[in-house]
């Protein structure tokens, strides 16, 4: 398992998933969900380009990203994951490169529930 004092715990395997999904996607984006202060699951959606350069590149892209991607990817979700309880991080990519990284962030108020209506 890695991470800090305050940061989630992910195990290897979790993280081999998380790095081989981010790797492996041309265009599309890949989202981790938090729930209880827990990674509980892992999305992919991906889209691809049919014309044939890009269909020939696939192969080719994943090789080279593969070096560059695995320290700069766990230490950019780390501090997205850091004190995060419930929510989700989207990583969207653009051409085999991670181009954005998302945090969504909730925060339940259990103290308020009832307050509008709802619960009812």
């Amino acid at each position: 398992m890695i991470g800090g004092e305050n940061e989630l715990m992910i195990s290897e395997e979790a993280w081999t998933l998380i790095e081989d999904e981010v790797i492996d996607t041309g265009y599309g984006t890949v989202i981790l969900t938090v729930q209880d202060g827990r990674l509980i699951q892992l999305e992919k959606t991906e889209k691809f380009r049919l014309d044939a350069g890009s269909i020939s590149k696939k192969k080719e892209k994943r090789i080279i990203s593969n070096m560059h991607i695995h320290e700069n990817l766990r230490k950019k979700l780390n501090c997205y994951l850091k004190d995060i309880k419930f929510g989700q991080i989207s990583i969207n990519i653009k051409d085999y490169k991670v181009a954005q990284i998302e945090k969504l962030e909730k925060h339940r108020f259990e103290d308020l529930q009832g307050l509008y209506g709802d619960g009812i």
